[in-house]
């Protein structure tokens, strides 16, 4: 289990110069954006670094304990910079592209500097967020990394072809529940961590029976819990984990159900074994218009299924990519028959076909299709058709991340009944009947401000030929515009106050994060904050300029003393800056947390008392 999921989304080349991609700092298992409030890495969690140049060019994998610093001449380096204090991270493999690392549990929680070294030439540093907890979900294909327990010896890899019964025990994989005591270079070692995850099954909270570090494994973590009695049942059930009681990470799923699942009537990118034929219709509607793409593709190449979650239900995108791919001839073009007439699709490259209505009148819309291919070396003759559906369109879109995000439509019908919702990190399904679906909080939650989400209404029919063992024609019409999801938090972690209250409190690390602040926030709740980590020890006084709801600010030295509190610090009502006071900054500080009003008084807090985390 530990070298499959160690192994992947790796690449391989050559380069020297180490360079570490912007943003390519990220939890190993669910690769969310390092900017998203769960893209920051956790204490004691696995890692990958993306770039050029990192390593060799071919793997090169730690075999054995204790773990070293070095590997292969690779060694990566952090500068945590509110301490200043130097470390080294753990690699466990190491390659031209991608690194995965270990951050050491006792890393401070604030911001660090990354480089990577590889043979004594170093790359420029990437800055990246370092959390108590933030968990990722490991993925293969498309669908979260989990086994049904069945005995001691018995625990196959989930899958539609052995989903988990309800009432049944599973064991989930990821990274990022949290630091432990012990090194975490010594060896794989179980030890249950006191840290609060919440999981829930297509929106159903589930038993959980151990949640910590694996004994399989340094750096990997595993949820063991049981399929709730009433679960969804189905290829792609969305499973949703929040730790801290308010950081979600990635939404992936699993199959559940009895026996064998068929996964009848639902969509799924097909399984592509061997010898492979994939022909699609794609109408692109947005802002800018409306574009008609015709694509083949004829090749030999080797992928899973990759299922659709249920109606009404959304998921993070992680979809799986081919094993290989090598190009079959298939003829010198193809033919495409519809409403709007005859095309032929050229050839554009070995095994590839290409079609689009730049230059030429739009081709594609509701109706009946037709392909067909003369035969080629590979491939012999073939003749497929489909439905295509009626234009999907937007009506509204509306919400807020507590919620979720409510998207509405009118069309997508017929026939395949079903609307897909694509944004550039979830997908979600819903009844074309239904009109409107709700994006969970826990899927919103990663999203940034605005993004370009697509209505996908598709329908598809396979094909045989001979030299294929499968094809698939395919028909989508993407309708897509902006949507506001609203400003995302940042980055969370607990804070301890001298009582043993906690406050989950998002993480100011750089400028613009500070001078932003909690401006324009409505509310915040009596157990949130934000916390400003500054760089040295200096003043830092604040103001309320846009700030829309009164809080209690609290300056702390580099001990994390509490050195001035200013309570009940109202907002400016001034549209001019200059006209709002400042407040604190008398007292030279290092960290400053913003709580609700009225909540520095509540747990207690003085000059003097000492926070932690």
């Amino acid at each position: 289990m530990y070298r499959a999921i160690l192994l992947l989304l790796l690449a391989s080349g050559a380069a020297a110069q180490p360079v570490i991609s912007s943003g390519g700092v990220v939890n190993a298992a669910s690769f969310l954006p390092a900017n998203s409030p769960g893209g920051a890495i956790a204490q004691g969690s696995i890692f990958s670094i993306f770039g050029k140049g990192l390593g060799p060019s071919s793997l090169a994998q730690a075999e054995r304990f204790p773990l070293e610093t070095t590997l292969a001449g690779v060694r990566v380096r952090l500068l945590h910079l509110q301490t200043g204090a130097p470390l080294d991270a753990i690699p466990l493999f190491v390659s031209e592209f991608q690194i995965n690392a270990i951050l050491p549990s006792t890393t401070p929680v604030g911001s660090v500097a990354v480089t990577v070294n590889y043979n004594g030439r170093s790359s420029a540093a990437q800055t990246a967020k370092v959390v108590r907890s933030s968990f990722g979900v490991f993925m293969i294909t498309g669908a979260a990394v989990v086994q049904n327990y069945v005995s001691p010896e018995e625990q196959p890899l989930n899958s539609p072809a052995a989903p988990a019964a309800p009432g049944q025990t599973v064991i989930l994989w990821g990274t990022g529940l949290g630091p432990i005591a012990v090194p975490d270079g010594a060896g794989p070692v179980p030890e249950a961590l006191d840290v609060p995850v919440e999981v829930t099954l297509g929106g159903r909270p589930v038993v959980i029976d151990y949640r910590g570090r694996s004994g399989c494994c340094a750096g990997v973590d595993q949820i063991n819990f049981r399929i709730p009695a009433d679960a969804p049942t189905g290829c792609a059930v969305p499973l949703a984990v929040k730790v801290q009681g308010g950081v979600y990470g990635n939404v992936a799923p699993m199959a559940v159900g009895s026996g064998s699942l068929a996964c009848a009537g639902a969509p799924s990118i097909p399984a592509r074994a061997g010898r492979f034929g994939d022909i699609s219709l794609v109408r692109s509607t947005s802002g800018a218009g409306t574009q008609d793409t015709a694509r083949g593709f004829f090749l030999r190449e080797e992928r899973s299924d990759v299922h659709w979650p249920a109606a009404g239900t959304c998921v993070s995108s992680g979809f799986g990519v081919p094993v290989f791919a090598i190009p079959m001839e298939a003829g010198p073009l193809l033919t495409i028959e519809g409403p709007q007439g005859t095309r032929q699709i050229p050839r554009a490259g070995p095994g590839a076909y290409y079609l689009d209505s730049t230059g030429i009148p739009l081709f594609l819309g509701p109706g009946t299709y037709t392909a067909s291919g003369t035969s080629g070396v590979d491939v012999g003759p073939f003749r497929a058709s489909l439905l295509a559906p009626s234009a999907p369109n937007w009506t509204t879109a509306g919400g807020d991340r507590g919620r979720g995000i409510t998207l509405a439509w009118t069309g997508g019908e017929p026939p395949g009944g079903l609307i897909g919702v694509s944004g550039q990190s979830f997908f979600c399904t819903a009844s074309a009947s239904a009109g409107s679906i709700t994006v969970p909080p826990a899927v919103v939650a990663n999203l940034p401000a605005s993004l370009a989400v697509s209505l996908i209404a598709s329908s598809g029919s396979a094909f045989l030929a001979e030299g294929l063992d499968a094809g698939f024609f395919s028909y989508a019409h993407f309708n897509s515009r902006f949507v506001d999801f609203g400003e995302p938090p940042l980055a969370s972690s607990p804070v301890r106050l001298p009582n043993d209250q906690t406050i989950l409190a998002e993480l100011a690390a750089s400028g613009g994060e500070q001078q932003r602040g909690l401006m324009l926030r409505a509310e915040l709740a009596a157990d949130r904050g934000m916390l400003f980590l500054f760089d040295r020890l200096a003043p830092y006084p604040f103001w309320m300029f846009r700030t829309l709801i009164p809080l209690d600010i609290v300056w702390m030295d580099r001990d994390r003393r509490i050195v001035f509190i200013s309570a009940n610090t109202p907002p400016c009502r001034s549209e001019d800056s200059r006209n709002c006071p400042t407040y604190g900054g008398n007292e030279l500080s290092q960290y400053v947390l913003e709580l609700a009003a009225g909540q520095a008084a509540r747990q207690g807090l003085q000059v003097g008392d000492r926070l932690s985390w």
